[in-house]
């Protein structure tokens, strides 16, 4: 039996209800901002407001300067704010809490809502817990989990550090390989049925990357070794059996789509996402963006036009990408001053010398190119993460020796 204390209860709000019932674009982790910025106060994180101050103010001389709305400036920096404080948060909670301990939780409740949402795909309120939309151009229809967030590459995104703990634990673990396995299918299965083919794509080349960073240390391990073997010929087998038996199935019909350049979402998500945010940024500064909360209002007739359109449209119009949000909001210095600080704190807080926290780190790294946006409290915590010692079960060090090693408690 778990005991829900105050952090269980926050990250059930933050995995599961955290947007339920609310407005678009609002979440309880905003209006718990207050509760959580004396919370930080207490744990010695005075600075915030000073921090977040002296990071906006030069950007917002020089955005006001240029013309930029005062309404839609002031409220983007409101929901910026609260965003910085949950992740003052997060890094207050992971520097002194075994997060690892609280993956069983979200894994069994969020396994609970899958199987009630499996009950519910082929009834009329299968659309409270599934998107349904079309796929490709000849799939219509198409249902994805999603849960209780905005959308299905939301929801998977959240699972990701999960996923991701899981897979490291039966790739170098081998004691508690059971248990592993049990946690790593519960947590798999709704990522599969959340078809986002962009985060598992991004968890993918962050575990290549992993083992190319690591080689030296990772290849001689055989529990390693024959776990990506394994997952990598089942991957495979799984695969062909599939094109053998359904070859007209949702998967391969949306790679087929983007390899014809068919796929609109993909080439929105990356090409075109860039494309319109330098279109953006030049309206007013390529080098310092048009400013928080600018795009909607410098950026909808250039997006309008771009897609074609109808002025209905223009409440749902935004950049899906946060690098190219970035640049549209920030320009050449803003983007560059973005990727400059992911480095510095890369090497700064020695995320190498850990498996879990570097894996964490490629992932976010790679999907920011291709999804999620500036104030996403998800992908915030992902760099809180990376950046704040965690998880000290897959440091390299636990693995300078050849011998064998047994699992410790997690």
């Amino acid at each position: 039996m778990f005991r829900l204390d105050k952090y269980r209860a926050v990250s059930l709000v933050y995995f599961f209800v955290n947007s339920l019932f609310l407005p678009f674009g609002l979440l309880y982790t905003m209006l718990l901002t207050p509760f959580f910025y004396f919370w930080n106060v207490k744990q010695g994180s005075y600075r915030i407001i000073t921090y977040f101050v002296l990071f906006l103010l030069p950007y917002f001389c020089i955005h006001v300067a240029l013309g930029a709305n005062l309404f839609y400036y002031v409220r983007s920096s409101v929901m910026l704010f609260a965003t910085v404080v949950f992740g003052f948060t997060v890094y207050n909670f992971v520097k002194t809490k075994k997060i690892q301990n609280y993956f069983p939780l979200i894994i069994k409740v969020n396994f609970i809502l899958f199987l009630i949402a499996l009950a519910l795909f082929f009834t009329p309120w299968a659309e409270y817990l599934w998107t349904i939309r079309n796929l490709t151009l000849e799939i219509k229809d198409f249902q994805r989990l999603e849960l209780f967030t905005y959308e299905p590459s939301y929801y998977s995104f959240l699972l990701a550090p999960i996923a991701i703990y899981y897979i490291l634990k039966l790739a170098l673990y081998s004691s508690t390989y059971s248990k592993a396995f049990t946690y790593g299918i519960a947590i798999f299965l709704p990522l599969l049925f959340s078809f986002s083919l962009g985060v598992l794509s991004a968890l993918f080349l962050a575990f290549v990357g992993l083992f190319l960073i690591n080689i030296k240390s990772l290849y001689p391990k055989k529990k390693f070794f024959y776990s990506i073997n394994s997952i990598v010929i089942l991957t495979v087998f799984a695969l062909l059996i599939l094109l053998i038996v359904y070859p007209q199935n949702p998967l391969y019909a949306r790679i087929e789509d983007m390899i014809e350049g068919k796929d609109l979402s993909a080439k929105g998500r990356t090409y075109y996402a860039m494309y319109l945010a330098g279109q953006i940024a030049s309206e007013k500064s390529i080098w310092f963006g048009v400013g928080l909360g600018q795009v909607k209002v410098v950026g909808a007739e250039i997006i309008r036009k771009f897609y074609n359109y109808h002025v209905s449209d223009l409440a749902s119009i935004r950049i899906p990408n946060t690098i190219a949000e970035t640049f549209a909001m920030f320009g050449i210095v803003g983007l560059a001053t973005r990727l400059g600080l992911q480095f510095f704190l890369f090497f700064k807080t020695k995320v190498y010398n850990n498996y879990y926290r570097t894996t964490v780190f490629l992932f976010v790294f790679i999907y920011q190119f291709t999804g999620s946006f500036f104030t996403n409290i998800v992908e915030l915590v992902m760099w809180v993460i990376a950046f704040t010692p965690c998880c000290f079960l897959f440091d390299r060090k636990r693995f300078s020796s050849q011998k064998q090693l047994q699992d410790s408690s997690s």
